[in-house]
């Protein structure tokens, strides 16, 4: 139930996703799929207390844990952006774990629930490093672009016409001067020309 919930739930939002402009909007979706994803999380919790603190078959136990383990390595995917969202999914799942491997009272139980907690926080640290590399990206493109318009302003606005050429001598850069001396488009330049090429061009 909770999965056709959370499915239909998704899809919703993939309907209305065009229509969500507003940043309160936007954060009424993000409480509602907080909520939702940490419930879900909370129920793989409950799964690994109950088949950890009052079943003994090996198989349930290694297939929820296994499952838990695969839930939280989507955490890291799905949701490094929020660290609060993150957070809550974590204390969802590894609450009711750590309490069902605490209540069995087995040794090998004792210890994976003294190794998850360094687990959690390496999961943590993982997801603010993405969260960092995924933010200076944001940063080093958005200073790109300032700076590539402020060149393409800067040729525009010289008097002559003026080109550039890489390593292998071929154009990379042009102004509006230039295009117009050398009479082709400049939506579309020549790029990639070599320095023969536009003699030739300019000979015919």
């Amino acid at each position: 139930a909770t999965a056709i919930f959370r499915y239909r739930q998704c899809g919703e939002y993939a309907r209305l996703r065009p229509t969500l402009t507003t940043p309160e909007i936007c954060k009424q979706w993000e409480l509602k799929y907080e909520a939702g994803a940490a419930f879900f999380m909370l129920l793989v919790g409950l799964l690994c207390f109950r088949t950890f603190g009052f079943s003994k078959d090996n198989f349930a136990q290694v297939l929820s844990g296994t499952m838990a383990i695969a839930m939280c390595m989507g955490v890291i995917g799905r949701n490094f952006t929020s660290p609060r969202i993150v957070k809550s999914q974590l204390l969802s799942l590894f609450i009711p774990f750590i309490a069902g491997l605490l209540l069995s009272g087995e040794t090998q139980h004792l210890i994976m629930a003294f190794f998850i907690l360094p687990f959690m926080t390496a999961v943590n640290q993982t997801t603010n490093t993405l969260r960092q590399l995924f933010l200076n990206a944001i940063l080093t493109s958005h200073e790109a672009r300032v700076l590539a318009n402020r060149f393409d302003a800067a040729l525009s606005n010289l008097p002559h016409g003026i080109s550039m050429f890489d390593e292998q001598g071929r154009l990379v850069v042009f102004n509006s001067r230039w295009a117009q001396f050398m009479n082709v488009d400049p939506g579309i330049g020549r790029f990639g020309w070599s320095l023969g090429d536009m003699i030739d061009e300019c000979i015919a």
